[in-house]
């Protein structure tokens, strides 16, 4: 599975101030069920068109939180879904 966020680097400074950098572990910066992506880029990370995702939003596939502006937000949950609905309706 994907992971969007791997590893954060934090950056150290010797006593001559010369950078160097230490891998940390993981810090995620949001929860997978928590709705931050916009339509246009979770689109562009799916590799549909809006439209498409706002066709399977009506056919009841992917239910995508909203703001209280009525924006759609997705979460990385709706990522993994949303890809294997596009797997499954791609023509093969």
């Amino acid at each position: 599975m994907y992971n969007f966020v791997d590893h954060l680097p934090r950056i150290y400074y010797d006593g001559v101030g010369v950078p160097f950098v230490e891998d940390v572990m993981e810090l995620p910066i949001h929860g997978p069920d928590e709705p931050v992506y916009t339509i246009s880029v979770m689109a562009r990370l799916v590799g549909v068109s809006t439209q498409v995702l706002r066709i399977w939003e009506r056919e009841s596939l992917v239910c995508p939180a909203r703001t209280e502006k009525n924006n759609r937000l997705y979460s990385e949950n709706d990522f993994y879904r949303l890809v294997q609905i596009r797997d499954l309706k791609t023509p093969r």
